[in-house]
């Protein structure tokens, strides 16, 4: 202890005194956030002279209300019982002239957090200030333990009504993002994010391109869930939108160019024609997640991420296309072409499955398929081929599984379609589970006969859109128009160590604490040091599935 205040001696002895200049200079590094203002063992240097924080008490005080407009109610009081511990040795000290303007910034602050408990919640801190003879921790070892004690409070799970708020950080913005979760009465969660778009040569309007964002996040919405069911929503909020919402809460901005048509988007860039899976994909980025796939890009893989884990399950951060699969989706189709009009005329409920029914490459995933499938065409049915079976029909389940698909075509004779058929065998290697598990997952997808989820191969497709009114899968044929509603594929958008960064960002030890180690490699370069269970997706990624 003697040791540490001589050291505090020597640094004070050198301190210049504060003045006008040296203040307005601490307040910008304060707002700017530079300067934690909590912290008493800081010093700073303005013209080339070193100052004292504690010097600066009412530009901290000023400091450390505006840094509590930025926090959530929990937050602030693990920063301001930060404050009080590391003001403890000119607490003590009653003859000390510094004490005065400390406990003016101490009654305020408390007045702000505990509102009418204030005095009383002041008086129990100033009892269990540590007795400085049995101090035997420096007061940065005490200020780092609060640091993990707030970092570790952000796991805890939120209450209906209850927020969190949440900011980057400047040397790595994928350990976390600016956004506010919310919990509403009903246990679903929101993460609110301010995206400020300014265009850059782009051929969009901030306005319009504000808007594809929030149409494509309610979208990716309808099916963002945790393990077990949680519901999370992802709502991008323009500058009158987070006007409304309090000052305590509202979330720093997320500032987003638009460039030319063709470019290549970030998170912090959209080119003018991104579409909806890329959009999700970037905002992702922003509420923490990293990249899981291969860098190919040769601007990109300059960088050398080499030590980046790749995952093996289907996720956003991974594969655009989990977008599609992961929603639930409704697709109109002008039956223009003359089989759609003979199908959807006739009075066969089974043809028009076949017709409407989910086909081979919808159930079986591109990389499985690759990976452990083989296909051939079958002999063309009649009539009498349609009426024993819909689009799919599974044919075996032992070592993998074979499917037989269907679909229709023209035929020569006018009334009856043409019924075409492929068969896919699948084949897992020995004691790979994984191939198992999916290969049972595709099964229970062809069995429960579910439209698709596209427009059959003789109409137009349109984009997929949400699923209105929770509608459930099936079809409908009205007007000449056939409106197809289907499931997701996947059980979510996210995996479930997504979800869980998202609900607590950096805290340590939490549901997240294996995304944070392995994601932490994503954007390194040799040498690496990945350990094995990195590679290992249950562990990374929660993936059970």
């Amino acid at each position: 202890m003697k040791a540490f205040l001589l050291t505090i001696s020597m640094i004070l002895s050198v301190a210049a005194v504060a003045g006008p200049e040296a203040r307005r200079y601490l307040q910008q590094q304060i707002a700017s956030g530079r300067i934690d203002p909590a912290r008493a063992d800081q010093t700073f240097v303005f013209n080339r002279q070193q100052y004292r924080l504690s010097d600066f008490e009412p530009e901290v005080g000023r400091g450390l209300l505006e840094l509590f407009g930025r926090s959530n109610r929990d937050q602030a009081k693990v920063t301001l019982q930060n404050y009080l511990l590391a003001r403890a040795e000119v607490l003590r000290n009653t003859a000390s002239p510094k004490r005065a303007e400390v406990m003016e910034n101490l009654n305020l602050l408390f007045d702000v957090v505990h509102g009418g408990a204030g005095t009383v919640e002041l008086t129990k801190g100033l009892e269990c200030l540590p007795v400085e003879s049995t101090q035997d921790r420096t007061v940065a070892d005490l200020l780092n333990g609060i640091r993990e004690t707030e970092r570790s409070t952000g796991c805890s799970e939120l209450a209906p009504g209850q927020h969190r708020l949440f900011a980057s950080d400047s040397q790595n913005q994928y350990t976390s993002g600016n956004y506010l979760l919310r919990r509403r009465s009903d246990g679903t969660y929101q993460a609110m994010l301010h995206l400020n778009f300014v265009s850059d040569r782009g051929s969009v309007a901030p306005s319009a391109m504000l808007e594809r964002a929030q149409g494509c996040l309610q979208i990716a919405s309808s099916n963002i869930r945790g393990p077990a069911g949680e519901r999370l929503e992802i709502v991008a909020l323009g500058q009158e939108d987070i006007a409304r919402i309090p000052a305590s809460e509202r979330p720093s901005a997320n500032d987003i160019s638009i460039t030319p048509v063709g470019s290549r988007s970030f998170s912090r860039a959209y080119a003018s024609n991104i579409e909806c899976p890329v959009i999700v994909h970037e905002v992702m980025h922003l509420l923490g997640l990293c990249d899981e796939y291969q860098e190919q890009a040769t601007d990109m893989a300059s960088n050398n991420w080499t030590c980046r884990v790749v995952t093996r399950a289907p996720s956003i951060m991974r594969e655009l296309s989990v977008f599609e699969r992961a929603i639930p989706a409704t697709v109109t189709c002008e039956c223009t072409s003359p089989l759609c009009r003979r199908v959807m005329n006739s009075s066969d409920e089974k043809l028009k499955k076949i017709y409407l029914g989910q086909s081979l490459s919808e159930v079986v995933p591109h990389e499985f398929r690759t990976s452990y499938c083989r296909e051939q065409s079958l002999p063309s049915g009649g009539i009498s081929l349609a009426q024993s079976g819909g689009s799919l029909v599974v044919q075996s389940q032992d070592n993998g599984i074979t499917l037989e698909g269907r679909s229709l075509g023209a035929s020569t004779t006018p009334a009856t379609p043409e019924v075409l058929r492929r068969r896919m065998t699948c084949v897992c290697p020995a004691n790979n589970t994984g191939c198992l598990a999916e290969a049972r997952r595709i099964a229970d997808r062809a069995l429960a006969g579910h439209p698709r989820r596209g427009c059959p191969s003789d109409l137009t497709s349109a984009p997929l859109g949400p699923v209105p009114d929770h509608r459930p899968p099936g079809f409908s044929f009205q007007n000449n128009r056939i409106t197809l509603v289907s499931p997701p594929l996947l059980p979510s958008v996210l995996l479930p160590n997504h979800f869980y960064k998202i609900l607590e960002g950096t805290c340590s030890g939490g549901r997240s604490a294996g995304y944070q180690e392995c994601a932490s490699f994503a954007y390194r370069s040799p040498p690496c040091n990945v350990p094995d269970r990195c590679r290992d997706d249950s562990f990374y990624l929660g993936a059970h599935r």
